[in-house]
């Protein structure tokens, strides 16, 4: 799925990308696909103060926020965005900081709220194919989770989804809009095709190495960096009618 709106700014303005997104998304490996281009130099959450080199800003006026950006626009070109931000900021950032936006969402609700949920339960949000945190996953002792939290969370997240993607369009602003299982769940030369469209949308070559083409195919394989299994989701003490009410509801199915 792509779409692709008019430029807002000015031809030869040096690349700046936000990748807005939400958590549970597969943001994480596309930044570490992104950023395998020799011309990228991104971070992650910036405005997430939980993030080792995250740093509080919501209570920033306009001029220390701008001064922030300015400083993060010096070293990097590439900011991976979900976190941290009033809305004034967000606005500020995506309109008038950046020049470039992708737009990245995931289809199954369920998957992704439900993620979210185990993740918040671990604190542990990133595997990387890393067996330690992969069985520290698998022995866990899971609660239930709150029928109202991942409702309330799921509608939080659709209205949120049409609310940013209403914004872009309504200010005309330069961006690529992808979904999750489009890059990772169809096959190996689909979501070649999406990362070699990205480079292009962001003014890259895309032709690579082939040492970083076998890279970026590790990178997209699920299993690879997956943490929600269905053996992870069988431990969730009310997990049939949890799957039962979101499948119900349109939501997606977690098996």
């Amino acid at each position: 799925m792509f779409f692709f709106r008019k430029a807002k700014c000015k031809a030869g303005n040096p690349l700046r990308t936000v990748l807005y997104t939400w958590t549970r998304t597969g943001a994480s490996s596309l930044t570490a696909i992104l950023s395998m281009h020799p011309d990228i130099r991104a971070i992650g959450e910036p405005f997430n103060p939980s993030q080792s080199h995250g740093q509080f800003v919501k209570n920033k006026n306009d001029k220390e926020f701008r001064l922030i950006l300015d400083n993060l626009w010096r070293e990097y070109n590439f900011i991976k965005h979900n976190h941290g931000l009033t809305k004034k900021q967000e606005e500020f950032l995506l309109t008038r900081s950046c020049n470039k936006v992708i737009f990245l969402w995931r289809r199954n609700s369920a998957k992704r709220v439900i993620s979210n949920q185990l993740a918040k339960q671990t604190r542990i949000w990133n595997i990387n194919n890393n067996p330690e945190n992969k069985l520290k996953l698998m022995d866990f002792n899971y609660n239930p989770i709150e029928i109202k939290n991942i409702l309330d969370e799921i509608n939080n997240y659709l209205v949120s989804i049409e609310t940013i993607r209403n914004f872009l369009r309504k200010n005309h602003v330069d961006y690529i809009e992808l979904v999750y299982e489009d890059i990772y769940e169809n096959n190996l030369d689909s979501g070649m095709m999406i990362i070699s469209n990205l480079f292009n949308f962001l003014g890259l070559d895309a032709n690579l190495s082939e040492e970083i083409i076998e890279k970026i195919h590790w990178r997209l394989e699920p299993d690879n960096f997956k943490q929600s299994t269905p053996d992870i989701y069988n431990k969730i003490p009310n997990i049939i009618e949890i799957n039962t009410l979101l499948s119900n509801k349109g939501y997606g199915s977690l098996f």
